[in-house]
């Protein structure tokens, strides 16, 4: 008994070791639109398979339409495959979380990390205010062409064309333009005029997002639910 009660005393004063800690993992971005941006995903790397990094402008034909939103949740779709994304917007509608001490100086803007491994953002709300101007986008569209070729893809959060217009002269620039249209709100008029202004740019519209749709239950239905 001695042996045994001096053997737990033992174990009592050595220090038992300790696990090292756990690497912190952030939280991974809910795929609120897993299937729409698997589809939307598929439709544009076709187009540029051999192209990098492919510069994607993301525009609506009226404000608040969901360019913000589209622009995000393609990057985290695009960055989930692999890619490497520069997300180019205002943060405050973009809604990522960027890292302390993640940014990194080029000049007259900076590239944040983010807690999503693979997407760095560059806020560019300066050049969403109606005052910014054409030169502020010629700028941009230089600061881009020296900063972006270590990424895959790069997207952009731009403003309705026809409430902005210096941002026409930007359309050129991009290997194709992604355009938001709001369901049951957006005349067929101003989508024509908004396609109109992007072509007069050189801009290549690739096709239309059809967002905020609803999908209507049919009155018969209603018994069996």
């Amino acid at each position: 008994m001695a042996t045994v009660y001096e053997a737990l005393q033992r174990g009592r004063q050595e220090q038992a070791p300790t696990a090292p800690p756990l690497p912190r993992v952030s939280k991974p971005h809910p795929a609120r639109f897993g299937v729409e941006m698997r589809d939307l995903s598929g439709r544009i790397q076709s187009l540029f398979e051999d192209r990098k990094p492919v510069t994607l402008g993301i525009t609506a034909t009226d404000a608040g339409a969901g360019t913000s939103t589209v622009a995000r949740e393609l990057a985290h779709h695009l960055v989930g495959e692999g890619r490497t994304v520069l997300l180019c917007g205002d943060p405050a509608d973009l809604d990522v979380v960027r890292i302390a001490g993640g940014e990194t100086e080029t000049r007259t803007r900076s590239l944040a990390l983010t807690s999503c491994p693979g997407l760095t953002v560059v806020d560019i709300a300066d050049l969403h205010r109606r005052d910014s101007g054409y030169a502020g986008k010629a700028a941009f569209r230089h600061w881009l062409s020296e900063n972006s070729r270590n990424f895959d893809f790069v997207i952009i959060d731009i403003p309705p064309v026809l409430e902005q217009r210096s941002w026409s002269g930007f359309m050129g620039s991009a290997d194709g333009i992604i355009m938001v249209v709001e369901a049951e709100r957006t005349r067929s008029e101003v989508v024509k005029s908004t396609a109109a202004v992007i072509a007069e740019a050189s801009g290549h519209v690739l096709g239309m997002v059809l967002n905020k749709r609803r999908q209507y239950i049919p009155r018969g239905l209603y018994k069996w639910l």
